[in-house]
């Protein structure tokens, strides 16, 4: 297997496309929306704690009535996979969705953030991560949450993620815990190897840098969408954060195509506020 992508991404929809050039597969696992997800001649709900997987083939889309967060995961199975590939296609065939429980929000998270880490050992152990996530879930295996430090995990991921348009408070989240703010603090950072507001940040910069690498969406929106009401303000936390301005990072990871059409609207937008 090879890991290519997973990222958390923020929108009202995203335009049907396939990924049968790569021979990629796909998943997306919805934390939040409501509406419609295309998959090949299907159509299925879009609701929180679902779960879609799409073969290269497939054609695939997504609309939702309300803003939808959701983690999307692209993977390649090699020669060797054909065992894997067989019985994925297998359970997922004339079905391309399922429920599943709110665990899996956070091994998509693990997985995501160990994906993003500079330390290699780490990325190989986000593709092992994968992997075995895919073969219990092909077993009909539930996965085990019953240590108490790991549920108070779960619970404030699922928080932080359906909190992630508007604005994040401590108070409010360990008093739904009903545990210490200071104890919480230290689980969640010896657990995620960061803490709790950190994480919240982490969370929505992605959201911003897949909006501005995938979207033609001007800054304004996407600082709007993630619960900035003033542009300048969410540019500097972006720049903060990544160490460069939203309009130069769009410029340096969109696709050619795209990237013209955004400098164009980007002169635009710095035309009429000046």
């Amino acid at each position: 297997m090879d890991l290519r992508y997973i990222g958390l991404s923020i929108g009202h929809s995203f335009e049907a496309h396939n990924h049968r050039d790569e021979g990629v597969y796909e998943f997306h696992l919805v934390l939040e929306g409501q509406g419609v997800f295309y998959n090949g001649e299907q159509e299925y709900p879009l609701e929180s704690g679902t779960l879609f997987f799409s073969i290269p083939e497939e054609s695939h889309a997504a609309t939702s009535t309300i803003p939808m967060v959701l983690y999307y995961c692209n993977f390649w199975l090699y020669p060797e996979d054909q065992n894997l590939k067989h019985a994925l296609r297998d359970y997922f065939l004339g079905h391309a969705a399922i429920k599943v429980g709110r665990t899996t929000n956070l091994v998509f998270e693990e997985i995501r953030r160990k994906h993003q880490s500079r330390d290699s050992w780490l990325r190989h152990s986000a593709e092992y991560q994968l992997l075995a996530y895919l073969y219990e879930l092909l077993s009909g295996e539930q996965q085990n949450t019953s240590h108490q430090g790991q549920i108070y995990i779960n619970e404030a991921l699922n928080y932080m993620q359906s909190q992630i348009r508007k604005d994040f408070s401590m108070e409010d989240l360990v008093q739904r815990l009903g545990i210490d703010k200071s104890y919480f603090i230290r689980l969640f950072k010896k657990t995620m190897g960061t803490s709790p507001l950190r994480y919240y940040l982490n969370l929505k910069m992605d959201a911003a840098k897949d909006s501005l690498r995938n979207s033609e969406k001007p800054v304004r929106l996407i600082a709007r969408e993630l619960g900035y009401e003033d542009e300048f303000y969410f540019s500097r936390i972006f720049k903060t954060y990544e160490g460069i301005s939203p309009l130069p990072y769009r410029k340096l990871h969109l696709e050619p195509e795209i990237s013209a059409a955004s400098s164009a609207e980007a002169l635009s937008i710095a035309s009429d506020l000046g």
